[in-house]
């Protein structure tokens, strides 16, 4: 955690183990083989273009994907976890995946934030990261979406 960035940071991964060999959750049941197929070379078209906007308005990390990795899932980085911002120490709160080709990317996650010297824990309970919970600035609290996964 580097407090002298006063610029908005972010953390993006490239797309290269993006792919659906694994239909993880209910929604893509509903679609055939054909339908579901990653098109990676484009995906990784599609995250330069959303990183070389976001560098120009701040940092961007971007989360390692191990060589060969079968992490289908890592590109969704909201997923790996979420930072406790409003604490007087911050703390990285990594995912606990129920889906078992998830399991592994939290890993990543836990210990890039640990790299930038944040305390990090992983949740004891099924959680999905900062897509599940939000933070109510006007009411300092988190809300934690618990649903289907």
């Amino acid at each position: 955690m580097n407090e002298a960035l006063q610029t908005p940071t972010f953390m993006m991964n490239i797309p290269t183990s993006f792919s659906t060999d694994v239909r993880n959750n209910v929604w893509m049941e509903d679609y055939s083989d054909e339908e579901i197929i990653v098109n990676v070379p484009k995906a990784i078209r599609e995250m330069w273009e959303v990183y070389s906007f976001i560098a120009n308005q701040g940092f961007v990390y971007l989360l390692p994907n191990p060589l060969n990795s079968k992490l289908q899932d890592l590109t969704y980085v909201a997923n790996n976890g979420i930072v406790l911002h409003n604490l007087k120490k911050p703390i990285f709160v990594g995912s606990n995946f129920k889906a078992k080709n998830r399991i592994g990317e939290e890993i990543l996650g836990l210990n890039f934030f640990e790299q930038l010297g944040y305390d990090t824990i992983k949740c004891p309970h099924v959680f999905e990261g900062e897509a599940e919970m939000k933070f109510i600035k006007d009411k300092h609290l988190y809300w934690w979406i618990w649903g289907q996964n």
